[in-house]
């Protein structure tokens, strides 16, 4: 353990507070800085001796008034670190999961199980309208700080402000459509699911606000009726490729068998 700092009169610069649970100290080779020390009691060691151990924090800050502020915070925000056992407990950051299941879909996609359209689909939603989401707008920045109704909210802020986050070509900023949305709920729920979930990094899928899409937006682009529209267009196709090419035409065979194909393609 580094040496604590002495002042002109050999006294320790340390100072305790929080009733002596932490101490703000500065140490000989880092006096840059004060430092933040918390005693973790009843920690076991490697070979299973019960012993104790510190929390180290540098504090960033000269000034002892406003370390001392600073130590205050930092023992709270600490508090969702320690288990009841006085062990630390190892935390998660979403960049990091959310990029270690990229990586994953990436090895998926060379070897042939993916698509290169579905890949970067899950690129667009994660690495975007996600980690704006969830960093920024929500900010969480570990796992286990997402909670049930995270996501409840997710459509209305997609709909009205993530959108100016996030840059197209041109430098445009596009309002996404409902099926947007939903394929970015779509690829969240996957990475809950079958990556998060099933490795133990969380053992709930959040909720997810449900869409409803409107009737006129169903009608926007409907299908083609079997009857009687597919009827004309059949009997025009049929008439079109077999109907007689111009005279002089070099290619006219050529012609006729693209048109035989797309005819049948249809």
């Amino acid at each position: 353990m580094p040496t604590i700092a002495k002042d002109d009169n050999g006294n320790q610069l340390k100072h305790d507070i929080l009733g002596g649970r932490v101490s703000v100290l500065m140490y000989e080779d880092r006096d840059y800085s004060w430092h933040y020390r918390q005693l973790i009691k009843g920690k076991r060691n490697q070979r299973g001796a019960k012993g104790s151990t510190y929390i180290n924090r540098c504090l960033y800050e000269l000034d002892l008034a406003r370390a001392i502020l600073k130590a205050e915070d930092l023992y709270l925000s600490l508090q969702g670190e320690i288990d009841d056992k006085g062990e630390l407990v190892k935390r998660y950051k979403v960049k990091d999961l959310i990029k270690e299941w990229i990586s994953i879909n990436e090895e998926r996609n060379r070897a042939g199980n993916i698509s290169l359209s579905t890949l970067k689909a899950k690129l667009s939603s994660l690495q975007n309208s996600a980690l704006f989401y969830i960093l920024d707008f929500k900010k969480i920045n570990y796992i286990d700080q997402i909670k049930r109704d995270t996501f409840e909210n997710f459509h209305s802020w997609r709909k009205n402000e993530g959108f100016k986050h996030i840059n197209h070509s041109g430098d445009r900023t596009i309002i996404p459509k409902d099926s947007t949305i939903k394929r970015d709920i779509v690829h969240l729920s996957e990475w809950f699911n079958n990556f998060l979930k099933p490795r133990g990094y969380i053992d709930f899928t959040p909720n997810f606000e449900k869409i409803k899409q409107r009737q006129d937006v169903l009608y926007a682009n409907p299908p083609i009726p079997l009857d009687p529209d597919w009827g004309y267009i059949h009997r025009y196709l049929k008439m079109w490729s077999e109907a007689p090419l111009k005279s002089g035409n070099n290619n006219w065979r050529r012609t006729q068998y693209w048109r035989m194909c797309f005819r049948h393609l249809v």
